[in-house]
């Protein structure tokens, strides 16, 4: 999009004149140029990853809705030997990641770790920092690691995070909720269904490399996101079936 279009959709939207298409992407344009440019990693991967399913949504909506409900389901049942894995595979060393995903293979591998020990129902919920502050003793820190083999403050993946805190029961509970609310995106207007798959598909990858999963804002977003898709989808729906009352009353 070059300078040009962008002054005649925000000049077209300012009076009203632009298409719905046009509208869409200007939206688009808003909410993704700011996350291409910052230094955020997570939310560059959630952007890309939405814009993907997206996509993909708008061409098999169901096929791609119980997907993500098997995928949510599947992040929980493989993150603790992917986790293993991939610091067995020294990804932890490799120069190619950025430093940050590279302390995040350290954190998830020694979390994966002591989940193992509380297997059943974890340490308790958003008990990390506590448990981490009691553990006191020299700092294990090999050469050429970016950061200290420690769970963190968080696990920074909301998967593994379960494990932790609230175990197998919690884990099983996690993962029920995420799939019937994945597959609740069939009962939205067709039209509203890709973006209801974006946007599972923007928590997802967010929970699985970012915030903690009980910090009070991360919960909130999640919870107001079904709200304001749910009378966006309503609002748009009452707004074309007026357009088209009002087509028919004027032919």
């Amino acid at each position: 999009m070059t300078p040009e279009d962008t002054r005649k959709l925000l000049g077209g939207y300012a009076t009203g004149t632009l298409t719905e298409a046009e509208e869409q992407a200007l939206f688009a344009a808003a909410l993704a140029v700011p996350i291409a440019l910052s230094e955020h990693d997570s939310s560059q991967v959630a952007l890309v990853l939405s814009a993907i399913v997206f996509a993909l949504a708008s061409v098999w909506r169901l096929g791609i809705i119980r997907t993500l409900a098997v995928i949510w389901c599947l992040c929980f049942a493989l993150v603790i030997p992917l986790d293993r894995l991939a610091y067995q595979q020294g990804l932890h060393l490799v120069s190619w990641l950025p430093s940050s995903a590279r302390a995040r293979v350290i954190i998830w591998q020694y979390t994966a770790e002591r989940a193992l020990e509380h297997p059943w129902i974890g340490i308790g919920v958003n008990s990390t920092p506590a448990v981490k502050a009691m553990m006191k003793g020299p700092e294990d820190r090999p050469e050429g690691f970016v950061f200290k083999r420690t769970t963190g403050q968080h696990a920074h993946d909301i998967f593994l995070q379960s494990w932790y805190e609230i175990g197998a029961i919690g884990v099983l509970l996690a993962a029920i909720a995420g799939a019937l609310v994945a597959l609740r995106i069939g009962l939205l207007p067709v039209f509203a269904q890709p973006y209801g798959a974006a946007c599972f598909a923007v928590v997802l990858a967010i929970g699985a490399f970012a915030w903690s999963m009980w910090q009070t804002w991360f919960m909130s977003a999640i919870g107001l996101a079904p709200i304001l898709l749910r009378m966006a989808s309503e609002a748009v729906a009452k707004g074309r079936a007026a357009l088209e009352t009002r087509a028919k009353e004027d032919s």
